[in-house]
This record gives C-alpha cells, sequence and structure tokens, in this order.
C-alpha cells in the first residue's frame, strides 16, 4: 500500500480536507461503509508518520482487530476508499468553479427540457464567467462552452447563436494553438533535438494577423509573446507586447501564466542589453518592478 495511488491522495490531503472528507464519509449519501471510515481515519493519522503507516496488516489491524488478515478484502477496502475520495476532489472542484457549476447545471436543465430552469442556470453562469478577472484560454473555452450549450437548445421562433459559437470557438482555438507554440519554443530551446509539426500554425498566424482578433487579451499577449521571441530584431513586436504586459489587467492571466509571459519579456530585455541596447536594461526594470508589485515575481 506504500505505493499506492490512495497513499499518494492521502498524504496530499491538508487538514481542512481531512476534516471535511471525514464528515463526506459519514454521510450515507457518498459511503455506507464503516470501514471505508475507519481506515480514512487510521490513514490520515498515520501516514504523516512514515511508511509504516501504509503497511497494510496494520491498516487491517485497526479496522478489523479481531479478523485475520485478508488481502483480497483489504483491496475492496482500499478501493471503495479511493473512490469516495475522487468523488469529494471533483466534487469540490467543481463547486468552488462556479462557472463550471452552472455551466453543468444548465446542459441538465437543458437536457430535461426544463427552460425557465435552464435560462436562469444560463443567465448566472455567463455573469459569473464575465464577472470574474480572467480573460484567458480558460475564459474563452467556456465562453465558447456556454454558447455551444445555448444552440442546442431548441426554442420556437429563436434565433440561433450559431455565428456566436463559432467566433467563440475560433477565438478559443487560436489563443490556445498560440499558447501551445509558446510552449514548443520553450522546449525546443532546451531540448534542442526536440521536432514538432506544427499542423496549422501558419494558417493561425496569417489568420491572427488579417483579422481584428488582437483586441482580445489572450490571443493579443500570446501572439506578440511568439512574434518577440522569433523576431528579436523587429522590436515593434517587443513594444505591443510590453504595453500588454505593463499596461494590461494582472489578473487577466492565472499566475502562472503571466509568469511565463515575465519570462519572455525579460529574457527578450537580458538579450537586448547583452547586445550593447543599454535602454532594455531600463525596460527590464520596469518589467521587475510590476513584477514584485502585482506579486508575479515573488511566486516560487
Amino acid at each position: 500500500m506504500q505505493k499506492s495511488v490512495l497513499t499518494e491522495i492521502v498524504r496530499s490531503l491538508e487538514k481542512k480536507e481531512i476534516r471535511e472528507l471525514n464528515k463526506w464519509l459519514q454521510s450515507p449519501a457518498h459511503n455506507q461503509r464503516q470501514d471505508v471510515v475507519k481506515l480514512f481515519d487510521f490513514l490520515a493519522k498515520n501516514l504523516p508518520n512514515g511508511d509504516e503507516g501504509a503497511e497494510k496488516e496494520k491498516a487491517w489491524k485497526a479496522v478489523f482487530p479481531s479478523q485475520p488478515y485478508d488481502d483480497a478484502y483489504m483491496r475492496q477496502v482500499m478501493y471503495f476508499l479511493l473512490k469516495a475520495i475522487e468523488e469529494y476532489l471533483v466534487f469540490v472542484d467543481v463547486v468552488n468553479d462556479r462557472v463550471q457549476y452552472e455551466l453543468a447545471l444548465s446542459r441538465i436543465y437543458r437536457e430535461r427540457k426544463l427552460e425557465k430552469a435552464y435560462r436562469q442556470a444560463y443567465r448566472i453562469g455567463r455573469e459569473s464567467l464575465e464577472g470574474q478577472p480572467l480573460r484567458d484560454n480558460y475564459y474563452l473555452f467556456n465562453k465558447f462552452l456556454f454558447e455551444k450549450d445555448y444552440s442546442q437548445l431548441v426554442i420556437k421562433n429563436a434565433a440561433a447563436n450559431l455565428q456566436e459559437t463559432s467566433d467563440a470557438l475560433e477565438n478559443w482555438f487560436l489563443a490556445e494553438k498560440l499558447h501551445l507554440a509558446l510552449a514548443m519554443l520553450a522546449h525546443r530551446s532546451v531540448y534542442k533535438t526536440a521536432t514538432y509539426n506544427e499542423g496549422l500554425f501558419e494558417e493561425v498566424l496569417a489568420f491572427t494577423q488579417k483579422k481584428d482578433l488582437l483586441k482580445t487579451p489572450a490571443i493579443a499577449a500570446y501572439y506578440f509573446a511568439y512574434m518577440t521571441t522569433t523576431n528579436p530584431s523587429q522590436e515593434q513586436y517587443f513594444d505591443d507586447f510590453e504595453k500588454i504586459i505593463l499596461e494590461g489587467n494582472d489578473s487577466s492571466f492565472k499566475k502562472s501564466e503571466m509568469l511565463d509571459l515575465y519570462r519572455i519579456a525579460l529574457n527578450y530585455c537580458t538579450a537586448k542589453v547583452n547586445q550593447g541596447n543599454l535602454d532594455f536594461s531600463r525596460r527590464a526594470l520596469n518589467f521587475y518592478r510590476r513584477g514584485v508589485e502585482n506579486g508575479i515575481l515573488l511566486e516560487n
């Protein structure tokens, strides 16, 4: 049991999660086995003390003190506990994301043909999406999912939102493709022999340049980051990239994504300074100052 998925998950749980899981397992709606409750209690108390807490025989004695060890039955109890914990983790993840929660709820109402309930859940979900600060791929993808879900609602005399659905899918795809292209560049800079089939990427670049898409924060940030990295001599790309990062909303992207964008900017500035362009030391300082103020560069 020492290297099992179950022990790995239990070791990762925080104290608050352990308390909530104890309540979860006590509820008949989620678990009806007392041996599962006892096994979780044993693991939660003993795993932090070392690998001895993960020995199946010791766990068995704690759960079934008067019965001889039965490995097959022990594995069964472990399985039921694992599934109960996984259900809890998924539940918490969905409930904590109000956008995903309302999206799932609206889909359920649509499939049940509950139009009034659907419209309410859909409205709340869209308001939650627009109200949260992120404008990255998370935002674009969920916007597409809402449009797609609404397009599947059959209402007499209602105008189809197929164009909105197509536009939302397009925006998400472009941002995601640009983001992946940046990841490929970063990986290739470390692993020189890495090769990728970039598929439609050239068409994505051309399409992004032709269409009025650079008003979308995620598309603009990833596009100018890519062009800055691949065209270092054309400083206009960096000028646009710098403006997006330093004048934009810090909360438009997750901190991990913002950190990647800051690194691209700082690496570019460093390369320019090494080439003798000392003005980029001032521009790098602006990134450092902003990154410290907003906590981006203070992340581990």
